[in-house]
């Protein structure tokens, strides 16, 4: 799979069956199932706007690397691996499957920092829960044979253009 369409599709392909196969430990957002008010420093791997605000509000240090640096706040790539290292938590898109950098970012983190998978590209598949850094997996489910969403995909559509037809579950340890 040294192509990234083909795990985009791959990683799809994994999610329609896994994400639908599993009972979820719960349903709702990270942010309802995580308690990050105790927390001093979150890196988030992958901008996600909405729940960035919803950590910087209740007074949580957070830094944020995106590929996509423009219009975010962002802090340059050659700082994400100390910035890890100073992490109590890190939220690693679920993209990082897609575009090869979950190994790495999997690899240089330390071994006491929980990371929680995020986002509607995130397997729901409880072997990843065996990764000891991996405390949860974040993702979604649509309704079965759900053309409405296809079709918003396959226009070029994106998460904020289906948010709505999505259910967020999640599985953790």
């Amino acid at each position: 799979f040294s192509l990234y369409p083909h795990r985009v599709i791959v990683n799809a392909w994994i999610n329609a069956f896994a994400n639908y196969d599993i009972m979820p430990t719960g349903h709702g957002d990270i942010f309802d199932a995580i308690n990050f008010s105790g927390l001093k420093q979150v890196v988030m791997i992958g901008y996600f706007g909405s729940l960035s605000k919803r950590i910087t509000d209740i007074g949580v240090n957070l830094t944020t690397f995106d590929f996509n640096e423009r219009e975010k706040p962002v802090a340059p790539m050659h700082q994400q691996e100390a910035a890890l290292w100073d992490a109590d938590a890190i939220i690693l898109t679920a993209t990082s499957l897609s575009n090869n950098t979950f190994n790495h970012i999997i690899g240089i983190s330390p071994e006491t920092t929980p990371i929680f998978l995020l986002g509607p590209s995130t397997p729901l598949a409880e072997m990843l829960l065996n990764i000891p850094k991996i405390n949860g997996l974040f993702g979604v489910r649509f309704e079965p044979f759900d053309h409405e969403t296809i079709t918003i995909i396959a226009n070029g559509g994106g998460t904020k253009d289906y948010l709505k037809r999505m259910r967020k579950i999640f599985l953790s340890k």
